[in-house]
């Protein structure tokens, strides 16, 4: 296995995890007002997610032969590198930091990088749903929360059906905060079946991310073995040449 191709694989694995923790991170902050520190965590976070993209965007910028073509049809990725915590210092250090317009101006433009972000999202979920046609997985578990909670909904003596849907959530993600309990026996077996299944649905993700990767290291072996085949055979070709 080559090293190299194992390295970019575990790099793309992280990148695409780091965009969308922080498109959740940046989604949360427009509909919700945190603490300071909160905020300013946040906003750290998205500063090293922004130098990581940049980072990135520049190593594949100089592996393109036409540059000046490759910023043009990428420049969209730009917006998505202006980090919060740089635009906020700009617009105080010049005096407009609490200016109501401005504050709007940059909840507009969050809105905007959440949205290049999340297109970002979408492509590489689309791509990985295709690789590992997860999409009868994902109905399925789709399906089993909404029975699943309806049938809690009736057998427990529970307030609202949120709360159903919050219990069926954190047991198949085998989180269990507690706070909502079963307290009759079908209840209880209901939580036993949805605990196994979360078992059974995250290995089977954990599964598919691991045989993508292990395709793409293929692949890549295969690319780096049929170039090395290819010089060969032009090294005999010169040989043969050189001989007649």
């Amino acid at each position: 296995m080559n090293f190299e191709t194992k390295k970019k694989a575990i790099i793309e694995l992280i990148i695409i995890i780091l965009i969308l923790t922080d498109t959740i991170l940046l989604l949360s902050t427009i509909f919700y007002d945190f603490p300071i520190k909160i905020e300013y965590s946040i906003s750290l976070f998205d500063l090293l997610v922004c130098i990581i993209l940049f980072i990135e965007y520049i190593n594949r910028m100089r592996k393109e032969n036409y540059k000046k073509s490759f910023v043009k049809n990428n420049w969209i990725d730009i917006i998505a590198m202006l980090p919060d915590i740089l635009l906020n210092s700009i617009f105080s250090v010049i005096g407009l930091g609490n200016v109501t317009w401005v504050v709007r101006l940059l909840r507009l433009i969050r809105v905007g990088r959440v949205l290049i972000l999340f297109r970002k999202n979408i492509i590489l979920f689309t791509h990985f749903i295709k690789e590992t046609h997860l999409d009868k997985l994902l109905t399925a578990v789709v399906i089993v929360v909404i029975s699943s909670s309806v049938a809690f909904y009736l057998l427990e003596p529970i307030n609202s059906f949120i709360d159903s849907i919050w219990y069926v959530l954190v047991t198949i993600t085998t989180l269990g905060y507690g706070d909502v309990i079963p307290t009759t026996i079908t209840g209880k077996i209901l939580g036993i079946i949805l605990i196994v299944m979360g078992i059974l649905v995250f290995s089977t993700l954990t599964g598919a991310i691991s045989s993508i990767y292990t395709k793409r290291i293929e692949e890549e072996n295969r690319k780096e073995i049929d170039e090395r085949l290819d010089k060969i055979e032009k090294k005999i070709d010169e040989l043969l040449n050189k001989k007649s």
